[in-house]
């Protein structure tokens, strides 16, 4: 039988100790602190099925935040609820002998609920590329987890850095209300195909996924600092879910974009998107689909668009929104804009002010439609403010 642990603290030094506490087992076990010596642990594996409760979680961190690195392939996979890491450094990964079927350093799942994650650096600085391997660094199954005041430092194999994912079961697909707030991303290694092509699957932040993605997944992402989160080209962070909040983040100099990707009532309100690396060809802004989502009071400066988006994207799609949800191919088509809202927002130094159906094509031909464009600024862009693909009429579109 596993011991039973009181509450207070317990100090260990080895994996050997840390097993012996017996949190593998699905018992609660509240108030317990799990305080791990500083020093570096090789291939340090905890599984945590035990819980705490909302006034007395489980806390397990580092002896000082950052003195203890997890090497090799460490990780951590909670199935109990209440449960706080803190203070732990991911260093020196070795993918070569991570184990089958393991999702990422820190992994939450679809149990599990109200768990906490702060104070953690993911450091992929001096590893190697591998465009094999598909890791993230944080998953989230379940649901009310929080993400704080961790470090993403690089990212060299696929997979999001942080990625709130949906689960099949209890409540398919619905309300995450996952927190990521106060958070650092780098990106800058990107990952290419034989043919030269981006590989997909390199956000920072991917919130959701497109077969769940028109259910609440209730996800707020506030108050990160996101630096050359260069990724796939595409998307920094990556919406996929009805009724989400992105407010208040730093996007700086980042080849990628803020995209409500699918799902509908998001909000994206005042972000920063900043340019400051005058050498880069594209820095990108917010890129909308789907319908009735709001980007308001965004702050959008030096964003220069040479290629493709500018600042803010109202999109073409291939899918009309009466289309039906339950399929899957439906559901990861990019889906037309209907009643978006964008308004209260500057755009400064850019190349481009708001562009209507950026992406049209003969296969990409609903044109957003019943959308309200009101109270923008736009100061020395070049391109016109409201810039229309082909010169047509928006008309009943705005």
């Amino acid at each position: 039988a596993p011991p039973v642990l009181p509450a207070g603290t317990v100090t260990i030094s080895s994996q050997s100790e840390f097993n012996g506490l017996g949190l593998h087992s699905a018992t609660k076990r509240p108030g317990t602190v799990v305080v791990i010596k500083n020093g570096t642990y090789h291939d340090f594996r905890a599984w945590i099925c035990a819980s705490g409760t909302d006034s007395a979680p489980i806390v397990i961190r580092a002896e000082t935040p950052g003195g203890v690195k997890l090497t090799g392939s460490s990780y951590f996979f909670i199935e109990g609820s209440y449960v706080h890491l803190s203070g732990f450094e991911f260093t020196d990964i070795d993918f070569e002998t991570w184990e089958e079927g393991k999702y990422s350093q820190i992994t939450t799942f679809q149990n599990s609920h109200h768990c906490q994650i702060s104070q953690c650096k993911f450091n992929y600085e001096g590893a190697a590329s591998d465009a094999t391997i598909q890791v993230s660094d944080i998953r989230l199954y379940g649901s009310d987890h929080k993400v704080m005041y961790c470090s993403f430092l690089d990212k060299k194999v696929l997979a999001p850095q942080v990625q709130c994912q949906p689960a099949d079961s209890p409540y398919p697909g619905e309300h995450l209300r996952d927190t990521i707030v106060h958070c650092y991303f780098t990106r800058p290694t990107v990952l290419y195909k034989d043919t030269g092509e981006v590989l997909n699957g390199q956000e920072s932040i991917l919130a959701g996924l497109s077969r769940f993605s028109q259910k609440a997944s209730d996800i707020y992402i506030a108050r990160n600092w996101f630096y050359r989160s260069d990724g796939e080209h595409s998307e920094v962070i990556s919406v996929k879910g009805c009724n989400n909040v992105v407010e208040e983040n730093l996007l700086q100099d980042c080849h990628g974009n803020l995209s409500l990707r699918h799902g509908k009532f998001n909000v994206v309100r005042r972000n920063f998107l900043i340019g400051t690396d005058t050498s880069m060809e594209d820095i990108n802004g917010i890129c909308v689909f789907d319908t009735d989502n709001t980007i308001e009071s965004n702050y959008l400066h030096g964003l220069p668009d040479k290629t493709w988006f500018a600042p803010i994207c109202l999109m073409a799609g291939d899918v009309a929104p009466e289309r039906s949800e339950s399929d899957p191919a439906v559901l990861k088509s990019f889906w037309q804009v209907r009643n978006a809202v964008v308004k209260d927002n500057v755009v400064r130094n850019c190349g481009t002010g708001i562009t209507l159906a950026m992406g049209k094509s003969d296969w990409r031909h609903y044109l957003p439609q019943n959308c309200v464009i009101t109270g923008n600024i736009a100061y020395n862009c070049t391109n016109p403010v409201y810039y229309y693909l082909e010169n047509q009429d928006p008309a009943g579109h705005v």
